[in-house]
């Protein structure tokens, strides 16, 4: 049941994505003039059949290949992770995207699922030298690379998803000590190492300086109370914060829909990430309850860090918000991810008599 009930959260969000992604786009379409309306809705439209598109894979795909092919897939998705710092291509003064025709793709959010791969790998099965050392080099180079894009909310969400499953796994003590000293002294040297924009944000944070965008994002969320002003009537777009379909999608829900949106969208997630925590505790094989496990923990990461930014409680970080925000390649993997919990979910007992035929065994990288 609880298989069904991901999927029908999962479209529920899609369709929410659009109805507020059409809100939130007013300003350039009625203001700025900068476009019509057909160009919007075609425009949004594309993300949403992107998300459905990612779903449909992930219900589609052969759940055998992830373990079978763990290894091209994960250090694929690390060298296209690599992609736009060899080839130099600079947006926004980061290497974080790869234009391609009208989109740009982001690789650091579709390589999450090469990272999951890896991770699943390394807490399934006996443990050894050469198992330890392939997955401590992939999270190192994997943290090098997004360090140099620079994308540190995806750093911090590896690290947070890699101790929590090491917590999960039951772990002993003195590895997990060690593993989150490692993680705290990792997170230490890459604020301190020249980005200084960290610190920034920090301080600021720390001295109770309001970033101006959470600080229109917090007037939203009260002018909404608890029916909302209504929706396509919220007032943020309109040059206070225009561009907020990515970091900032929720003040808007909570403004026009109020304390009554926002609990239903927390219902949605809640649902979501509770389907993935029941169905992977509920299978039998370690490789495939770590990567659905791993999937309701990027889930909930996103969705904690998103709103905790758009409450100040959190300093800013670009954190797009689940199938809602205006962000293709964080939606396509979420939904590809969600697409291929369920199949695992609902294949799970496949997996007990799975015959394990993987390449290069002797190394199970």
């Amino acid at each position: 049941m609880g298989e069904k009930n991901l999927i029908f959260f999962v479209i529920l969000l899609i369709i929410l994505s659009f109805i507020f992604l059409f809100s939130s786009h007013f300003y350039s379409w009625i203001i700025e003039k900068d476009t019509n309306f057909m160009d919007i809705t075609l425009k949004i439209l594309s993300r949403n059949i992107l998300y459905i598109t990612g779903l449909i894979s992930g219900l589609l795909f052969p759940v055998s290949l992830l373990r079978k092919f763990r290894f091209f897939i994960s250090w694929g998705l690390l060298i296209f992770l690599a992609l736009p710092i060899m080839m130099k291509i600079s947006i926004k003064d980061t290497y974080r995207w790869i234009p391609l025709g009208g989109f740009t793709i982001q690789p650091s959010e579709i390589f999450k699922i090469g990272f999951l791969l890896q991770i699943s790998n390394f807490l399934s099965g006996n443990l050894n030298k050469i198992k330890i050392i392939g997955f401590l080099t992939f999270v190192l180079i994997s943290i090098i690379l997004l360090y140099l894009t620079p994308h540190f909310s995806v750093i911090i969400s590896l690290l947070f998803v890699t101790i929590s499953l090491l917590f999960l796994k039951g772990i002993n003590l003195k590895w997990l000590s060690i593993s989150s000293f490692s993680v705290f002294m990792i997170l230490i040297s890459l604020i301190f190492i020249k980005r200084d924009y960290v610190l920034e944000r920090i301080k600021s944070f720390k001295e109770k300086k309001i970033h101006y965008q959470v600080k229109q994002a917090k007037i939203a969320i009260s002018r909404g109370g608890f029916w909302g002003v209504g929706i396509g009537k919220g007032k943020i777009k309109y040059k206070f914060l225009p561009d907020l379909s990515k970091d900032f999608i929720f003040s808007l829900i909570a403004e026009e829909t109020g304390f009554i949106g926002v609990f239903i969208l927390l219902f949605i997630y809640l649902n979501i990430i509770k389907s993935l925590i029941d169905g992977g505790i509920s299978i039998n094989d370690e490789f495939y309850k770590t990567f659905v496990l791993g999937v309701a923990l990027f889930t909930f990461f996103n969705v904690f860090v998103h709103i905790g930014v758009n409450l100040g409680i959190i300093p800013v970080t670009g954190v797009p918000l689940p199938l809602i925000s205006y962000g293709g390649s964080s939606g396509i993997t979420f939904s590809f991810l969600f697409g291929t919990s369920y199949k695992i979910m609902k294949e799970k007992e496949k997996f007990k008599d799975e015959e394990v035929k993987i390449l290069w065994p002797r190394y199970s990288l």
